[in-house]
């Protein structure tokens, strides 16, 4: 259905996810007829990333990605119908391909093809090496033959590799090897598993470790002049096993003296990749020979735009996605922004919740610790109560981001401490009780130690419908129930009895009894029915 149908400005958002539905959302609030266009990558699943104040939004029209450029042209110009549409603009990674074919088929204003595949960041590093500018060293194959000499030669000078799929975001695929053998698995997990935005298989990139802090440089551009909109410095860190897990992203002053170097090595990659309007997110670490690239991603900087509410009370109002419409529709109002934001209005910083632990979440206490911290200002929960905890190991397994913004830069530092030492006691969440089951042996160890579940073989001749047993150990003492009689396949949860008496189901298979470590767990179990 149609939002609406007087003439007025009407902007086409390729892959309107992530921060690309918070575009969707500030051109809605500005008046502007919004068009969602959906690449063909894009699955059901992909098009409902989109953050809680997106959800629901109408769409004055919606066009999945035809079988050519001109079919989906067309499409497009009937969908807008009676607008015409102003501007394209790729609101996700999946979308930065069709968003430069879209644009330059329309007639408006586009990047162009000529380059090829911005997502592709072996074009990119291959585009920054020919103007001249630190790029890294790498190699691609879609073989492992063809790369196993460079990453054997470079692991035996450096000790460490990156490999990377050629298309991809927020870490996804991303891992850090330190062997042969690791190298080539990763390499063929790579090249056997569908990326989950978009690439499958493709290649994969073998790159050097840079070793150093890594940053970013927010921009925007409308007719080939750039405009800095934030820089921040990642806080990333290994983590679970994995190499690089977001803890955070905390504002640099853009006054300071790391934030001029690395706009003034950002700016002329974005002249090398050939962007001449929108948004770009380019990440870059900064070694001991210079800043270097790690990847340019010509679309907004993602994160489903949590950092918004932050980047506009740094620099007092605006932010890059406010900027990113005035680029395309509103060029007065671009020219009005200054290059390069000035003296931050505020301290900030964007807190990411990582889980070492796994479960299902029955409480999230740190979600109230947050609410009622002076500093507080959102909170995007991507697990709630009754969801599945996994380990953080990527930007997809993150469990929350939580925005901090204050006048006093003293206030956000001890309340982003406060969020940490909650989430390293592993009291961040607390998890749903699953019970062990264990042998009348183990049971006694376990009245003073930690239990190990053990399953124990029923005899076929297994016929009693039950008998009461006790343990004793360590001044604690227990009675439990063990029930002999024939059941269904699946465990049952020990059902309510009387204080220090559970009953569990029998699997065909074996016999098992509940954990007990005392006996006032076991009175526990029994109170609120296991």
């Amino acid at each position: 259905m149609r939002a609406s149908t007087q003439q007025q400005r009407c902007v086409a958002i390729v892959d309107p996810i992530s921060t690309g539905a918070c575009v969707a959302v500030e051109a809605t609030k500005r008046g502007y007829a919004v068009v969602a266009v959906w690449s063909a990558v894009v699955t059901k699943d992909l098009r409902n990333m989109v953050p809680e104040h997106a959800k629901g939004l109408r769409y004055h029209a919606q066009v999945d990605e035809g079988e050519s450029i001109e079919a989906t042209t067309q499409l497009l110009r009937k969908a807008a119908a009676p607008h015409k549409v102003d501007a394209v603009i790729c609101g996700a990674e999946t979308g930065v391909e069709l968003a430069d074919r879209l644009s330059q088929r329309s007639g408006l204003a586009s990047n162009g093809t000529e380059l090829g595949n911005r997502r592709d960041k072996h074009t990119q590093q291959q585009a920054v090496r020919e103007a001249g500018m630190r790029a890294v060293r790498e190699t691609l194959g879609t073989e492992w033959q063809t790369v196993a000499g460079w990453v054997a030669s470079e692991l035996e000078a450096n000790g460490k590799v990156v490999l990377k799929p050629v298309e991809s975001a927020g870490s996804d695929g991303v891992k850090l090897c330190a062997s042969l053998e690791e190298s080539k698995a990763h390499f063929e997990t790579l090249m056997g598993a569908q990326r989950r935005v978009g690439a499958q298989g493709g290649a994969v990139l073998c790159q050097e470790f840079l070793v150093g802090p890594e940053y970013v440089v927010d921009t925007v551009t409308s007719a080939g002049e750039h405009k800095v909109t934030a820089v921040w410095k990642y806080d990333k860190r290994p983590c679970n096993g994995a190499a690089f897990v977001y803890f955070g992203m905390l504002p640099v002053p853009p006054s300071e003296a790391v934030a001029q170097r690395l706009i003034g090595y950002v700016l002329p990659v974005l002249d090398a990749l050939q962007i001449r309007y929108g948004a770009t997110h380019g990440e870059v670490i900064l070694t001991k020979d210079g800043p270097c690239l790690v990847e340019m991603n010509c679309r907004p900087h993602g994160g489903d735009g949590n950092w918004l509410p932050m980047a506009r009370a740094l620099t007092g109002g605006y932010s890059q996605v406010d900027a990113l419409l005035d680029a395309f529709v509103e060029p007065q109002r671009f020219a009005a922004l200054p290059p390069c934001p000035g003296t931050w209005q505020a301290a900030a910083q964007e807190f990411l919740v990582v889980s070492t632990q796994e479960g299902k979440v029955a409480s999230a206490p740190g979600y109230e610790l947050a609410r009622s911290l002076r500093s507080f200002v959102s909170l995007e929960a991507f697990v709630s109560v009754g969801d599945q905890l996994a380990r953080t190991v990527d930007v997809f397994t993150q469990a929350a981001s939580i925005v901090l913004v204050h006048a006093d830069a003293a206030v956000v530092t001890e309340d982003a401490a406060a969020l940490r030492r909650l989430e390293q006691s592993g009291d961040f969440f607390t998890l749903a009780v699953e019970y062990p089951y264990q042998t009348r042996e183990s049971l006694l160890a376990s009245a003073v130690g930690t239990p190990t579940a053990t399953r124990v073989p029923l005899p076929a001749s297994a016929s009693a419908t039950g008998s009461v047993h006790s343990l004793s150990s360590g001044g604690h003492s227990a009675s439990f129930v063990i029930d002999t009689t024939p059941s269904s396949p699946t465990l049952r949860r020990p059902e309510r009895r009387p204080p220090r008496v559970v009953r569990p189901a029998l699997r065909p298979s074996g016999l098992s009894v509940p954990f007990v470590g005392t006996a006032g767990r076991l009175a526990r179990m029994a109170r609120v029915g296991a």
